[in-house]
């Protein structure tokens, strides 16, 4: 499974889930707010748009692209 992260219509990054493992991956030039968060990834995607969004303090989005 994989999803974009967008703000503002950027994508600044990527949410990866292989063989049960999440990986959450940032493109140069993304915030430094989002790309330091170390918190939990267990597949909650709108719970993480959420917490994303609060630490941005603009609508982060993930959306899901076909593998």
């Amino acid at each position: 499974m994989l999803w974009t992260v967008l703000v503002r219509e950027r994508v600044v990054g990527s949410l990866v889930c292989e063989t049960g493992r999440w990986r959450l991956s940032w493109f140069d030039g993304a915030d430094e707010r989002l790309a330091s968060y170390a918190g939990p990834i267990d597949g909650d995607v709108d719970s993480l748009a959420a917490t994303l969004s609060r630490r941005l303090g603009a609508t982060v989005r993930l959306d899901s692209l076909p593998v």
